[in-house]
């Protein structure tokens, strides 16, 4: 068993025994923890199963604390859940500790695509109709491709918010990632924004 697997909790095979949400982890003995829970997120679409991970002990060090849900597909069993938000918070956690903050309109970016195989995050305001109770100030971190990652550093994180709620017709912008969406095009403000900076005659 891995030590992810020990931190987490993973039953071994065979082990039938029924997984109770939500599920608390302590990712850094008595400083930092993590839960997470079984969500369906109402939209207009119909309700959105995620699994909603939560971290508590970053406030300590002036960081909000982070939400970050992650749409299940109906071929996920409940109760294998991916580790990567878990190890983020342990990162954040460490960043924080150095006095180095995200906030809302931050982002976070990797050089390798090595978060859920994507390489960027976006923080955008937690959304209040997932009821969380949160103790501390929060956001919530939203996953981004490429291309939207480039977006968001061309013309600020309001337009790529904007994007993606009119794509799945959420406002101000949906509060879950889902591996499986296609990522949105920016192609046509790149163009005309290059546009705009060409002299005219």
């Amino acid at each position: 068993m891995s030590w992810w697997d020990k931190i987490t909790g993973r039953a071994k095979q065979g082990d039938t025994r029924e997984v109770q949400f939500p599920i608390l982890f302590e990712l850094i003995p008595e400083r930092l923890t993590a839960r997470v829970y079984l969500q369906e997120i109402g939209s207009q679409d119909g309700p959105v199963p995620c699994w909603t991970y939560v971290s508590d002990g970053l406030w300590v060090h002036k960081q909000k604390e982070l939400i970050f849900s992650l749409r299940r597909s109906p071929r996920d069993k409940i109760d294998e859940f991916p580790n990567d938000p878990l190890r983020f918070f342990v990162t954040v956690y460490q960043f924080a500790e150095q006095g180095r903050w995200v906030d809302v309109g931050d982002f976070s970016e990797a050089r390798i695509p090595d978060f859920l195989g994507y390489r960027g995050l976006m923080y955008i305001p937690p959304d209040p109709c997932q009821d969380l109770d949160m103790q501390s100030p929060s956001l919530a971190a939203i996953l981004l491709s490429d291309e939207e990652l480039a977006a968001l550093k061309a013309f600020g994180p309001t337009r790529v918010m904007v994007r993606l709620g009119q794509a799945y017709r959420y406002y101000p912008c949906p509060p879950w990632s889902d591996r499986m969406r296609p990522s949105l095009s920016f192609t046509r403000a790149t163009e005309e924004s290059i546009l705009a900076r060409v002299p005219h005659m």
